[in-house]
């Protein structure tokens, strides 16, 4: 537990105005959970639909623990920006990846990114070891001994 958590829960159960304290946490955590069904859902504030009130309440009343465990525990992340940054890159690839153009070229960007992404697991430049692989390529390797070109054989 945090000392910034402990001194909140300190400050609530101690406190003469402890009622009030928790009071505003509770007002806190409702304005956040409209606030993100807004987003979610779309809903505007006076929402005259039933189906879309109801939907939108629903959405509030089962995520109310979790804003509140949000203002009580400052640990926890209000948002998913972290994960989103972490996953961003490989879903613009995929999008990209839909227009190589042919088949032949869907198979070459993948050849070449499983490769590039080998070397990144196995430590490896990715720019070194495929300059040195290219020269040697060029400069007649012999196939037998295709197997030491990959990257977690690579030696600078």
């Amino acid at each position: 537990m945090t000392t910034d958590m402990m001194n909140l829960r300190d400050l609530v159960e101690k406190t003469p105005d402890a009622d009030l304290l928790r009071e505003m946490i509770g007002f806190a955590a409702e304005r956040l959970m409209e606030l993100e069904v807004g987003a979610v859902t779309a809903a505007a504030y006076g929402e005259k639909h039933p189906a879309r009130r109801a939907q939108r309440n629903g959405y509030a009343t089962t995520r109310r623990a979790f804003f509140e465990r949000f203002l009580a525990d400052g640990r926890i992340e209000l948002d998913s920006n972290i994960v989103e940054r972490t996953i961003r890159p490989r879903a613009i690839t995929r999008k990209n990846s839909l227009f190589a153009g042919s088949d032949g070229g869907g198979r070459t960007w993948a050849t070449i990114a499983t490769l590039l992404q080998t070397c990144r697991m196995n430590n490896v430049d990715p720019t070194a070891w495929l300059t040195q692989t290219l020269e040697r390529i060029a400069n007649q390797w012999p196939s037998a001994r295709i197997g030491a070109l990959m990257p977690w054989n690579y030696r600078p």
